[in-house]
């Protein structure tokens, strides 16, 4: 077997109104499948898609990615066009057994399944002929490799670089992101990073269903000692362990 570092990847990315999963909604969304590395790496899009949510975008949104109430109107589709391509991309690729890669996918899968109920749209599980909120993969994800193989780095744990914290996980791995918060562009930056990260650890699985699984492990450790130095300060604070979705509603978000 090709180690999945070395084959086709399908990198996704999400830019949304707001960090709630479960209420906010998304902008943009960019899904593609890069060739293996023997084929040069190719990029062939599967999704690029801009949304109206028909909701306002709030202020502090719109300075993280420059998407503005304008912007979205004029150019975007109706969320259910949007949301369903975004979905069906994603599909796609795992029909082909191609794994998902990016960052922080927790937030992306978890708003993206929120969005297809909101809106009647099939969930990626559906469009694989499996109940709404069956699990999917192999899924790739960036952040949660980093967290893993750098545990106690300090700095900024952000894709993009950090005005307080410094450079971002980006700029850590030597990845250019010229256009942070741009769907495209972070979610090739996230495909890129992953890749590294396996080329220069070779204890990471290279079989990509053996990683999807090891990291729920990760992602549960790494939470769970989030949410230990969190308690330090509030004794109430809860975070969400789950890993790569979230589907229940009463969880922390």
């Amino acid at each position: 077997m090709t180690p999945w570092h070395l084959g086709p990847l399908a990198p996704f990315d999400i830019e949304s109104t707001g960090i709630n999963t479960r209420s906010d909604r998304i902008l943009t969304g960019y899904v593609a499948t890069v060739t293996s590395r023997a084929e040069g790496r190719q990029v062939r899009p599967g999704a690029q898609v801009i949304i109206d949510p028909g909701v306002p975008i709030p202020a502090e949104a719109s300075r993280v990615h420059g998407l503005t109430d304008d912007f979205v109107k004029a150019k975007g589709s109706v969320p259910e066009v949007g949301v369903y391509s975004i979905a069906k991309a994603l599909a796609d690729a795992l029909k082909a057994r191609i794994p998902v890669v990016g960052f922080n996918l927790a937030y992306d899968f978890s708003l993206l399944y929120w969005e297809c109920l909101r809106h009647g749209v099939p969930t990626v599980a559906e469009q694989l002929g499996y109940p709404p909120a069956a699990p999917v993969g192999p899924i790739i994800d960036a952040y949660v490799l980093d967290k893993h193989v750098d545990q106690f780095r300090r700095g900024s744990r952000k894709l993009d670089d950090d005005p307080e914290k410094g450079p971002g996980v980006a700029s850590h791995y030597g990845v250019k992101l010229t256009r942070a918060h741009a769907a495209d562009a972070d979610a090739m930056a996230a495909a890129q990073i992953a890749v590294i990260i396996a080329d220069r650890h070779p204890d990471i699985p290279t079989d990509p269903v053996a990683l999807h699984q090891v990291q729920k492990l990760w992602r549960f450790d790494q939470q769970s000692g989030l949410e230990r130095h969190l308690r330090k300060r509030n004794p109430e604070v809860r975070v969400d362990t789950c890993w790569p979705l979230c589907t229940n509603p009463d969880h922390p978000n």
